[in-house]
């Protein structure tokens, strides 16, 4: 680390942190600016349901004539935005955390939010390096890759998106699984506290239900039923908790029902089209064939990259039973993040900043970077390169929209299929101990 290659890439680390913070700030707080504004309309109640598409102009015409009275000027740019329409389709738990940390000063907020996404993002992605292998010098080229050549992360935080916070919560639940010295069982607390942080993240925005559930799936084939159940209880604990404080907030508990017809009707009722960036797996092939959207295709595909994944799990059962320690956090790591790559390989919608949920996948695969095969390697290089982009597409002076979401959905389709590849022989293989992974009954193993 004291190398000059070392300092290097420590001050290149640094500097990609402050250009990531700074051009972040410069940026309109389009989706910062909904959810306030959301959050705000609950509390002072001007309309009966914010979820109705009905009132979507009118919390528009609402928070726009707040926006003419305040002198921040982040606010007028996201109100002149949002002029026509504020579109309410996030979770009541969402706005019910958003209203609990609000303040009447708009631009504080903002702050905030940023520093707090902006801290999020650093502790996770050096907590997920650390789950992963990494060596102190690999962790530097990760922080370097991910500040300078990853753009999601600069427009989560300059719109205001909570990627950023979503990741810290998926990477603080696999911190809190991690057990010091090798142990084979862990505490009983380990897996609740776990269990009530995912069930959190869960209620606050869906997209990560898939990355619990293929951990769930992935305890219950490695016979680690102990820890599924007490995750299972956290989690218990933790969906009661924003059910009951996010009914409370709305004054009642039909909140979720509407919430639920929001997103259902969302397809037709919000332009998700590629053209606006969106480059979900589902959209985009409803798009290549020209039929009209519909939930079916999104579904199937979804059905099929699900049983890819849980293919490997099932197949490395027996030898998944004898991990333990680090050799565990790393397998658990590879789950969560190929659930967390599902939404947007196969989902209906995936907008450039939810990118953010792709580090866990290439920091799995840059920590086992030395015992990737050639192929693997290549995947990734070119799965980071899709994930740049944008700065390489505006540096040809080209922009296409179209051209640009299928380079995203090519690159999480690299990133799953290595990752899946790597889970797949880890699991295979981790039981003789060919990883160098340390297991705790290597001679029950295959």
């Amino acid at each position: 680390m004291r190398s000059p290659l070392g300092i290097l890439l420590a001050g290149l680390a640094i500097l990609g942190v402050l250009s990531t913070w700074f051009s972040a700030r410069q940026g309109v707080p389009i989706d910062f600016y909904q959810f306030w504004s959301v959050a705000r309309a609950v509390r002072e109640s001007p309309v009966e349901n914010v979820y109705a598409p009905t009132t979507r102009p009118q919390l528009a015409r609402a928070a726009r004539e707040r926006a003419r009275q305040d002198a921040s000027a982040s606010r007028q740019r996201a109100a002149a935005f949002r002029a026509e329409r504020i579109d309410a389709v996030s979770t009541p738990f969402l706005y019910t955390v958003f209203a609990a940390l609000q303040s009447d000063d708009f631009d504080t907020d903002l702050e905030r939010f940023r520093l707090a996404g902006a801290l999020a993002f650093g502790l996770a992605l050096l907590s997920l390096c650390g789950a992963a292998g990494c060596s102190g010098r690999g962790t530097l080229v990760a922080v370097c890759l991910f500040t300078w050549g990853l753009p999601a992360i600069r427009f989560d935080l300059a719109e205001g998106n909570v990627n950023a916070m979503q990741l810290g919560a998926l990477a603080g639940s696999l911190a809190l699984l991690r057990t010091p010295g090798g142990a084979f069982e862990r505490s009983p607390w380990r897996p609740t506290a776990a269990g009530i942080v995912l069930a959190l993240a869960v209620a606050f925005k869906p997209n990560l239900a898939l990355a619990a559930a293929l951990l769930a799936a992935a305890w219950l084939a490695w016979g680690r039923r102990r820890d599924l159940a007490f995750a299972a209880a956290g989690a218990s604990a933790g969906a009661v908790l924003a059910f009951g404080t996010s009914s409370a907030f709305f004054g009642s508990s039909s909140a979720w029902s509407d919430w639920w017809v929001a997103l259902r009707d969302a397809p037709t009722t919000i332009d998700l089209s590629v053209g606006q960036g969106n480059f979900g797996g589902g959209r985009l092939l409803l798009d290549a064939s020209g039929l009209a959207p519909h939930r079916g295709a999104a579904l199937g595909l979804l059905a099929a990259a699900l049983g890819v994944a849980i293919l490997p799990l099932l197949r490395g059962r027996r030898a998944g039973a004898g991990l333990a320690g680090e050799a565990l956090a790393r397998c658990e790591l590879r789950v969560v993040a190929v659930g967390a790559l599902l939404p947007m390989l196969a989902g209906e919608l995936a907008w450039p900043h939810y990118l953010v949920l792709a580090l866990p996948a290439a920091v799995s695969l840059l920590g086992e970077w030395s015992a990737g095969r050639p192929h693997e390697r290549a995947m990734l290089g070119i799965a980071i390169l899709g994930m740049a982009s944008p700065v390489l597409l505006a540096a040809s002076g080209l922009a296409l929209p179209a051209l640009q979401s299928w380079i995203y959905w090519a690159a999480v389709a690299l990133l799953f299929a290595a990752l899946v590849q790597r889970l797949e022989a880890r699991s295979a293989d981790a039981g003789t101990g060919a990883t160098g992974d340390r297991v705790a009954v290597p001679s029950s193993s295959p």
